[in-house]
């Protein structure tokens, strides 16, 4: 059960939000399996959740504007993280064992934003710091004995006392001539154990994509490429069973046309090059050390019809 508020205040330049949200969650097994039990005695929980953000936007002039948001947030633990009982979750080698008694996850962040913008041209930076106190995760806990012969073992839900988060997002879209458009955005999170003094798990690598699009003959004819390069990642959770990911560039290339308006023909090519990779946040195949890759060189044709 939950209550959520919002005010806006807008001046001449300046643009404020204030929001809250109060929840109370109550959470409780009706049967719990004895495997569950032997671990957790009891597994009723109610917690009041509070969370406050505060931020603004400042116009300086008609091309340029500033931004800051501060934000509490805290989150109860999810039905997986508390109740998951030795079992494994979409593509992850180990068992998880959820934690019924789990304390609430706080999240104290701050974000400084910046937008240019002209007839042409766009440009967008975010940048954020989160300081989380019992931040919600899992470890390997070899005092657990696994139930499936093929799992790589189990990993416990816990609270991590302290951890950070920070890093930013970057986007840059312009209109060139001849038809031409062009984005290019980068995103990168670099993410802390302040116990450990390890890497938190579950952190994609920097991340940069380049896309150029053209719009041709009264805007039928759209040709796009993408090209997309991920960085290695070698910050890596031991705790968690993580494994180094390599770096990797995907390009693709897709030609699209409105045969009439309501009809449209797109030929395309993902990864031109065949390119071998995976990404950093697909598991391994349960029971293996072998990660998931993503598909290889493929050619799609599709025809869509606008009903509308």
């Amino acid at each position: 059960v939950g209550l959520f508020t919002e005010y806006h205040l807008s001046f001449e330049k300046l643009r404020l939000v204030f929001s809250g949200r109060v929840e109370y969650n109550t959470s409780d097994i009706s049967d719990a399996a004895q495997e569950f039990s032997n671990v957790y005695s009891k597994t009723e929980n109610s917690q009041v959740n509070p969370s406050v953000s505060f931020g603004g936007l400042y116009n300086l002039n008609e091309n340029i504007t500033f931004g800051i948001w501060l934000g509490r947030a805290q989150r109860s633990g999810s039905l997986t993280e508390r109740f998951i009982n030795y079992f494994p979750v979409g593509q992850d080698p180990y068992e998880l064992l959820g934690n019924p008694q789990i304390d609430p996850e706080v999240i104290n962040q701050i974000d400084l934003t910046f937008e240019w913008k002209t007839n042409a041209s766009l440009v967008s930076v975010d940048l954020f710091t989160a300081y989380m106190q019992d931040f919600i995760s899992s470890v390997i806990d070899t005092s657990l004995k696994k139930r499936l012969p093929n799992s790589a073992g189990v990993r416990k839900f816990v609270n991590l006392d302290k951890a950070i988060k920070t890093g930013f997002e970057f986007s840059w879209n312009q209109k060139w001539i001849y038809g031409l458009h062009h984005s290019l955005s980068l995103a990168y999170t670099y993410g802390e154990d302040l116990d450990r003094d390890e890497p938190l798990p579950e952190i994609a690598p920097l991340d940069i994509r380049l896309n150029l699009m053209g719009l041709y003959f009264e805007n039928r004819f759209k040709p796009e490429l993408t090209i997309r390069h991920a960085l290695e990642q070698s910050r890596v959770s031991n705790e968690y069973g993580e494994k180094v990911t390599p770096n990797f560039t995907v390009i693709d290339l897709k030609l699209s046309y409105k045969i009439i308006p309501k009809l449209g023909l797109t030929l395309g090519i993902n990864n031109i090059l065949d390119e071998t990779f995976y990404e950093h946040l697909s598991r391994a195949v349960r029971g293996t050390p072998n990660p998931i890759y993503a598909q290889g060189r493929n050619i799609f044709v599709s025809l869509s019809l606008d009903m509308m």
